[in-house]
C-alpha cells in the first residue's frame, strides 16, 4: 500500500474544500502539508502550505505519514523517527477528542519503542551546549528575580515526604562497594577544593583597595 499517495489524496481533498478555522462547520486543526519537523518552519518562505483538517483527518494524516516514511526510509532513519514521535504524541494526549483506533495505536507504540531501542542521539556540539546554557542564565531564566515562598517550600516538602522511606527507597537493602565509596570520597575532595578556591576568589574580588 502506498501510504504517501493516500496522504496526498487526503491533502488535495482538504485543499479543494478550502476550509478556514472560522468558516469550517466542524472543529478543525491546522496541518502543515510538509512536516515542519523535517522541512523546517519556513524553509526559505516555501513551507507555508497548510490545510485545515477535521480531528479525524488530522489523526489519519499523521498515521499515513508515519507509515509512509517508515516504509520508504526505514525505522532507523531520522525522518521516520520524527514522524513516529509526532504520531505517538497524538496518541498519548488523553484529553484529545480524536479518532481512537487500537490497531493504529498499537502500530504507533511498537514503532516508537523499536525506534528508541538502540538508537543513540547525536551528541550536541559545544556551541549548542553553550546556547542551552545561556538560555537559563540571568534574565533568560524563567525564575529570575523570584524566590519560593515559605508556603511553597512546605508544599514541596510534604509532597516528597515519605516517598523514599524504607522499602520505597530505591537503594533499600543495598550498600556501596568499597570501590564506589573510594570514588565518592575522591569526588567530594575535588568538590571541596573547588569550593575553597571559589570562596577565596570571591573574597579577593570583594576586598576594598587600600587608599
Amino acid at each position: 500500500m502506498n501510504y504517501l499517495k493516500i496522504y496526498l489524496r487526503l491533502i488535495r481533498k482538504a485543499e479543494e474544500r478550502g476550509w478556514e478555522r472560522e468558516t469550517a462547520s466542524v472543529m478543525t486543526e491546522k496541518h502543515h502539508i510538509f512536516p515542519r519537523s523535517i522541512y523546517g518552519k519556513d524553509r526559505g518562505g516555501t513551507n507555508k502550505r497548510c490545510v485545515y483538517l477535521t480531528l479525524r483527518e488530522h489523526y489519519i494524516a499523521h498515521a499515513l505519514l508515519m507509515k509512509g516514511f517508515v516504509k520508504r526510509y526505514g525505522i532507523e532513519d531520522n525522518k521516520s523517527a520524527k514522524m513516529i514521535y509526532a504520531f505517538h504524541m497524538m496518541n498519548i494526549m488523553r484529553e484529545r477528542i480524536g479518532y481512537p483506533n487500537s490497531y493504529l495505536y498499537e502500530t504507533s507504540r511498537e514503532h516508537y519503542v523499536n525506534m528508541r531501542i538502540g538508537r543513540k542521539r547525536k551528541p550536541f556540539s559545544p556551541e549548542h551546549i553553550e546556547k542551552l546554557r545561556q538560555r537559563g542564565l540571568g534574565e533568560n531564566n524563567h525564575f529570575y528575580g523570584r524566590t519560593h515562598s515559605e508556603e511553597s517550600k512546605l508544599k514541596q516538602r510534604l509532597v516528597k515526604l515519605g516517598k523514599c522511606d524504607g522499602e520505597k527507597n530505591p537503594f533499600y537493602g543495598k550498600s556501596h562497594t568499597e570501590e564506589t565509596r573510594e570514588k565518592m570520597k575522591k569526588a567530594w575532595e575535588i568538590r571541596r577544593i573547588k569550593m575553597k578556591q571559589t570562596k577565596l576568589k570571591n573574597n579577593i574580588n570583594t576586598q576594598e583597595p587600600e587608599a
